[in-house]
């Protein structure tokens, strides 16, 4: 596991394009719009990000930020993805628990994501020990 640096971001950017615009997210991003969002969760107060390298080739990726309250920081996921041609083999889970202890050594105890109900994403979280919290609903607005 390292620590994403910011001149990591154009690479990292390729990697979340190729794996978002596959199955099961069948996004349309381009590399600019990729390397935009990428970077503003890297300019966000207190960004905490890693990556896992296989063979020179970026494997998986996690990236979020922590957010102070009553009880310590919390800390939200925003991206994470394991390249489509490395999917289930352990790479994300061993990520994951790396980034896990990680975020517990800077005293990051409460992790929570937003992610695709009934997919293999929501399989994959369930696995690694994350579950659905029932005082908490996800809800949206599109204003046109």
């Amino acid at each position: 596991m390292q620590i994403i640096t910011k001149d990591m971001i154009n690479m990292i950017a390729e990697s979340f394009v190729s794996v978002f615009n596959s199955e099961p997210w069948n996004d349309s991003w381009t590399k600019e719009q990729a390397t935009e969002r990428l970077t503003d969760i890297y300019n966000t107060p207190k960004f905490e990000g890693a990556v896992e390298i296989s063979d020179g080739k970026i494997a998986s990726v996690i990236m979020g930020h922590g957010e102070r309250h009553y009880n310590g920081v919390h800390f939200q996921i925003l991206e994470f993805w394991v390249h489509k041609d490395m999917q289930g083999n352990g790479i994300g889970s061993k990520l994951l628990t790396d980034f896990t202890d990680y975020l517990k050594s800077k005293d990051i105890y409460n992790h929570y994501l937003i992610t695709l109900q009934g997919k293999r994403t929501e399989y994959f979280y369930r696995k690694n020990g994350y579950n659905t919290n029932s005082d908490l609903c996800i809800m949206s607005k599109t204003v046109k």
